[in-house]
């Protein structure tokens, strides 16, 4: 029988590694020679391991939220921005045909002018 051996400085990597140490606590859990206390201690530890992997996937979690809203946030932003540029391109080229309605060297003000002295 294999015996996975576990410190302090154990690292649980895999799924399969979990099973491993949780088939061994069984196994040792089993054996009147190992007291309950020990395997107890095991399992509380891998309890914890189990509560250190939720919490970092919560606060990934919690992070990639995060992430969306500033990325929407930013596309809200950006889009204002083109609707500001696209009307002030529309009011510049409304401007433009003005002047070209007025001809070169007029202005809407001094065309307004001549108007009013004819």
């Amino acid at each position: 029988m294999k015996y996975f051996s576990y410190s302090k400085t154990t690292v649980l990597n895999s799924d399969s590694d979990v099973k491993q140490f949780y088939k061994c606590l069984v196994d040792l859990s089993s054996q009147k020679s190992v007291t309950s206390s020990i395997v107890l201690r095991a399992m509380e530890k891998k309890n914890k391991m189990f509560r250190d992997v939720a919490r970092n996937e919560f606060n990934d979690t919690v992070l990639k939220q995060k992430q969306v809203q500033a990325d929407l946030k930013e596309k809200e932003l950006l889009r204002a921005n083109a609707e500001t540029f696209q009307e002030q391109e529309w009011t510049h080229a409304q401007e433009e045909e003005v002047d070209n309605e007025n001809g070169p060297g007029h202005d809407n003000q001094q065309f307004e002018e001549d108007k009013f002295d004819q």
